[in-house]
């Protein structure tokens, strides 16, 4: 084995170990950062902060995984050249300074180098490591890596129950900036129709969320916003108005996504007339009588005699 091959042997079990270590601790920081982020966002936060809060975990994961990986590439280009896992070898075996390094240069280039290196060559053990305490050293370091990398992924593990929301807006950064983390918010139980005067109440649906915006108007009336507070159990807040004056409009709001729009038009009491199919209404307008048909949904007052009966004013609620 050539005295190249022997230092080649050296310097690939260090690469691997750095190569690793930084891997590995790459992977505890994103973990931790992930985790990190999961808390801030956690328990409908990400509704009140910042759009941008999610995404900028991962441009934070970026920064940090790029100046790991110059980091590494700074140690492999300064602490794995063949030269200095020469002078390592050359420490760790005893040797005079600069004699691996000297024939590691000229091998292969005359007969002198050659009789030079069969001399080193001669001194070298070619199965056990040359540089044990280096390996050593590389090997504890992928080994903190590993220890890293795995209490990171406990702590995003113990986080994903406890803020599984704000771990779903790091994971879904452009979803949490648009609203579409969640399903849209929902009115409940509003009719079409209702009379006036009437009291009203209606669930306000929106799972996932501690508050919501209820914007309401009614008719003659200013737009108005009520904070509803979200059962965390049943994702449902009540909603109740007393008195219907008009028409009323519900929209709900969690900060991001935003409900279909509701409208419950009111109706007023009206006048009936009492009346069935065709009838002889007799009344002062002449001495001939005239025959009428009343419907069931005439709204003005009707008098006169049907037979033997008097028709008096009556009133039907729509």
């Amino acid at each position: 084995m050539t005295i190249r091959a022997l230092v080649e042997r050296e310097r690939r079990h260090l690469r691997r170990a750095e190569v690793a270590a930084g891997v590995l601790l790459a992977a505890a920081l994103t973990a931790v950062l992930v985790a990190s982020g999961a808390a801030l966002l956690g328990r409908a936060r990400w509704l009140t902060l910042p759009r941008g809060l999610p995404l900028s975990v991962w441009i934070v994961v970026g920064v940090v995984l790029v100046a790991l990986a110059f980091r590494t590439r700074q140690r492999l280009h300064r602490g794995a050249s063949r030269r200095d896992v020469a002078l390592v070898i050359e420490q760790e075996q005893g040797m005079r300074r600069g004699a691996l390094v000297g024939v590691l240069e000229l091998e292969g280039q005359g007969a002198l180098a050659e009789r030079a290196a069969r001399g080193v060559r001669g001194t070298l053990s070619t199965d056990a490591p040359l540089a044990p305490a280096m390996r050593r050293a590389s090997s504890q370091r992928a080994i903190v890596g590993a220890v890293s990398a795995a209490a990171g992924i406990l702590v995003l593990l113990t986080a994903s129950p406890l803020f599984g929301d704000g771990l779903r807006a790091v994971l879904r950064p452009i979803d949490a900036w648009t609203g579409n983390l969640l399903d849209r918010p929902r009115i409940e139980g509003a009719p079409h129709e209702l009379l006036r005067g009437s009291a009203l109440r209606v669930n306000v649906r929106a799972p996932g969320r501690r508050f919501v915006y209820l914007d309401v108007r009614q008719t003659g009336d200013a737009w108005r916003t009520d904070t509803l507070a979200i059962d965390p159990k049943t994702g449902v807040a009540p909603w109740t108005v007393e008195v219907l004056r008009g028409d009323l409009r519900l929209v709900v709001s969690d900060g991001r996504a935003t409900s279909d729009s509701v409208i419950v038009r009111h109706q007023h009491r009206e006048l009936y007339g009492i009346a069935r199919d065709e009838q002889r209404v007799s009344g002062r307008l002449g001495d001939d009588d005239m025959r009428r048909r009343v419907g069931d949904d005439d709204d003005v007052e009707r008098f006169g005699e049907i037979g033997n009966e008097t028709a008096w004013p009556s009133r039907r609620p729509v």
